[in-house]
């Protein structure tokens, strides 16, 4: 799944910037492989942010959400991105919504 997003992000990047068009704002990667606990939520860096995107590792649910904010919980494992809707200065995170121990890679822009 990450490899299909990561071909499927380079693609429409190398798309825009060949119709002249720049990406407002590249995915900062906050998270990689990171262990999650049951019920535990992972705040990342302080930053300017307007959407938090969270992918799971496994079977685990990840949700994913901007502090002070909101979030959003998918009802399956799959990747979710929460947008805010405008720039803010906050914190990413996300919130292992499973009844185990889960691992997920999450980026912000």
């Amino acid at each position: 799944m990450y490899r299909k997003r990561l071909v499927s992000l380079i693609a429409v990047t190398a798309c825009l910037l060949a119709v002249g068009v720049a990406p407002a704002q590249a995915w900062v990667l906050w998270a990689s492989s990171h262990g999650i606990k049951s019920g535990e939520s992972v705040l990342g860096p302080n930053v300017n942010l307007s959407e938090n995107l969270v992918e799971p590792l496994g079977s685990g649910i990840i949700c994913a959400g901007v502090s002070g904010f909101g979030s959003f919980c998918p009802s399956e494992p799959v990747s979710v991105v929460y947008q805010v809707g405008k720039v803010v200065k906050s914190e990413p995170y996300a919130h292992d919504h499973s009844s185990f121990t889960s691992g997920f890679n999450a980026w912000y822009q």
